[in-house]
Order: structure tokens, then sequence, then C-alpha cells
């Protein structure tokens, strides 16, 4: 039975259409390219009186066109035409002839990724083809193909292709004199159209920054470490102290920086005096804290006397144990507090 190259280039696009409709959303999806490579026949069978004749390796170069159609990233359909070179063949009276095959194809190409750029691809299709008989005689059929190659992205429109296509069953013995398999080994290269321009990497904005919780530093003296008893002055043990909480508070740079200081006294004598003693001391306090380098509008000073107590000492006597019983109790609290910058 002969199937006319024109009929069955209608049947494939027929049956091609309901997929292309349907893909019809996907962006930029057509491409076209051509191919030439080494063409060569396999499980050859003549017909009556025919034998193998003369090929030369021009009669060898096979050549193709196609274009294709993306559906996603593994499937795309390709259709195209293929010339697949010429067969010698040698009748029963020495004379020598070509046969010629050619045809259109229609499969469906299916890839995977090796890279970034290199994918692997396997087509399977049918070609509707046309053997032209060595003598005259000539036949029009369908035999199925199938490829597989590698295909190497170059930019956004180009790739360039390496393939093997084998072709079963071209031509029938009786009517052309030659049935034979095809192979068909091609480079090729493709366009893509439209493809999308590479995205302009944007410098994402820095962030702003972005103010942490406050950032409290608290110091607990004693109080007899710092002034003699009863007395606000300080001490030079005092000082050496103070001297290193100020460093401590200059090397966290706090910003937005309140530093208080609160002083307290013992329950012995009047409140009153209490009062004005505790008050001395966190004002010493604070006047040794500028002349290191504090600004003095950071620093608060104030006295609570005998307020808060940390011990109780109800049941201590005599006196000078008493004082010794509440020594907790005299004592200055540094509270630094300010914020860190997180960038």
């Amino acid at each position: 039975m002969k199937y006319p190259l024109r009929s069955l280039l209608a049947v494939a696009v027929a049956a091609a259409l309901p997929a292309i409709v349907h893909a019809a959303n996907v962006d930029e999806p057509w491409y076209v390219g051509g191919k030439v490579g080494w063409s060569d026949y396999y499980s050859k069978d003549y017909g009556l009186g025919l034998t193998d004749g003369d090929t030369s390796n021009s009669d060898k170069v096979g050549a193709g066109a196609f274009v294709g159609y993306q559906f996603n990233d593994w499937f795309a359909l390709e259709g195209g035409y293929d010339w697949l070179g010429k067969e010698g063949i040698r009748n029963a009276a020495g004379l020598e002839a070509k046969q010629r095959f050619q045809g259109i194809q229609l499969s469906g190409k299916f890839s995977t990724p090796v890279t970034d750029k290199l994918d692997a691809y396997a087509r399977l299709g049918v070609m509707g083809y046309r053997a032209s008989g060595a003598f005259g005689d000539k036949h029009d059929g369908a035999a199925p193909l199938a490829a597989l190659g590698l295909e190497y992205n170059i930019d956004r429109n180009w790739s360039t292709r390496f393939e093997y296509q084998y072709t079963n069953h071209l031509g029938k013995a009786e009517d052309n004199g030659l049935r034979a398999d095809n192979g068909l080994l091609s480079l090729g290269v493709a366009y893509h159209f439209g493809g999308a321009p590479a995205p302009v990497p944007v410098a994402a904005p820095a962030p702003a920054p972005v103010a942490a919780a406050p950032q409290v530093m608290e110091f607990k003296l004693n109080g007899d470490v710092l002034f003699a008893f009863n007395s606000a002055k300080l001490n030079d043990a005092g000082q050496a102290e103070l001297a290193t909480i100020v460093q401590q508070i200059k090397t966290a740079q706090p910003q937005q920086a309140a530093i208080n200081i609160a002083g307290y006294t013992d329950r012995i004598g009047s409140d009153a005096y209490n009062l004005k003693l505790s008050k001395e001391r966190a004002a010493s306090v604070g006047d040794f804290l500028v002349s290191q380098g504090i600004p003095a509008s950071i620093i608060t000073a104030e006295g609570f006397g005998k307020a808060d107590p940390v011990v109780a000492c109800d049941n201590v006597a005599p006196r000078a144990e008493l004082i010794k019983c509440l020594q907790p109790n005299r004592r200055v609290i540094i509270r630094a507090i300010g914020q860190t910058v997180q960038q």
C-alpha cells in the first residue's frame, strides 16, 4: 500500500494540532534548525535481480531541517525534512543506479539536564518517506524512527546538537527495488525565538539599622570600699574601682546612654542624716565619672537613705557588730542604660 507524502504530512499535522493548541500559553516556545552528517544503510533487502552497487562517500551525506515547539522543560514536538542520501544498486545486466531516500518526520523530543547548559534527549516518531527507485520506480510509505542526542545551549537563542537517528524499514523491495534501515549521525544547530533576556541583577537595598533592645550595665559597689564610715569622700580604693567601671562603659559605647547612680546607707542614725549621706555619696560618684570623661548631661545621682535594705540584722549587738552586719546595705549602684545598633 502506498502513502503519498502529502497525505502523511496532513495526518501528522492533524494529530499534533491538539497538543499545540493546549501549549499555546507557553512563552516563546518555537525554534528552527538544521543538521548535516553521515548517512548509511543497514539490513538491506533487494528486489528480484538486484544487488548491492557502488556508493560513493558523497552519496552518504545526509542533511535535514526541523522546526520545534517546546511544551515545557522536558518535552518538545519536532517536525522536519530529512535527506538520507543515496544507495547504489546493480541490476542483473550489470547496470548501476542510485536509490534515493527522503522524508518528512514528526517526533516527540524528551530531554533531561546533564549540566546547566547540556541536555541529553531522545526522540521517538514516524517518517513519511519517499524512496525514489534506482530504475525509475518509487515507493511512498511510513517508517518508525528513534534518535538519541546531546544538546548544548550556547546562549538564550542558540543551541547545537549531536545526534544519531535510526529509521526502520525504508522502501519496499518489490516496488523501488530496496528496503533498508537508515542511520544518520549528524551535527545540528537550532535558533530559539525570542528567548527572554537574562534578568539584570539588582542589588538588594541595605537593611536599615535596627535598634536593639536597651543594653543595661549594672554595677553594685560596696559602700565601705568607696568611702570611710559616715563619709561621702571617695578613697583611693574607691576611685580605682570606679575607674575600671568607667573603662567598661566606654568600651561598650552605648548610644543614647543614660547613667543612674543610686546611693544607700544602713539604718544607723536618723532618716534625714542617712538620706543626706546617701545623696552626697551618689553625687561624689557622679563627679568622679565626669572627671573621667563621662558627659554630665547623661548622669543622674540620687540618694535613698536606708530604703530597700539587703539585710535586717534585727538581733545584732553590740554596735560594732551591728555596723559590720549592716555592711551590705551601705552600697552604691550604677546603672548604665543605652542601645547598640545592629547593622
